[in-house]
């Protein structure tokens, strides 16, 4: 068996932790903001609608492995054998997750947010005091 390259190994390792981790983050992200945060209790329905929903994607791909995979031992590969499109499915479930976060956190800023944000200089990056950061 021949070894990833560096590119490959890296890809296997960030793509592992990201298919393991994220349900668990995403869990504890949305529960956190729609338990503890006043900000976003206009939005706690969609935050405890979305909460679960990397963590099913995540089930979905180890149930499909465990049934169709997992039984055929070293065959688990090549055409005929679908072990592709699961952890696939568990990403779009990632990123629907993090689409529905993001158009809430967008809400809750409001349009005018954006707009404030869009007219300041590049260059002006003002640090949590209102200082800009360097001086």
């Amino acid at each position: 068996m021949k070894l990833p390259s560096i590119t490959g190994g890296l890809h296997i390792l960030c793509g592992t932790t990201a298919l393991f981790l994220l349900p668990y983050a995403a869990l504890v992200i949305n529960l956190g903001l729609a338990r503890k945060s006043p900000a976003w209790s206009t939005r706690r329905l969609p935050l405890l609608a979305t909460a679960g929903l990397p963590l099913m994607g995540f089930l979905g791909f180890v149930i499909y492995t465990a049934l169709f995979a997992v039984p055929l031992g070293p065959a688990a590969r090549g055409p005929g054998v679908n072990i592709g499109w699961p952890p696939h499915v568990a990403f779009i479930s990632y990123m629907l997750w993090l689409v529905v976060l993001a158009s809430q956190a967008l809400r809750i800023q409001g349009p005018e947010v954006m707009t404030e944000r869009a007219s300041e200089p590049v260059g002006d990056h003002r640090g949590p005091l209102g200082s800009v950061r360097g001086e």
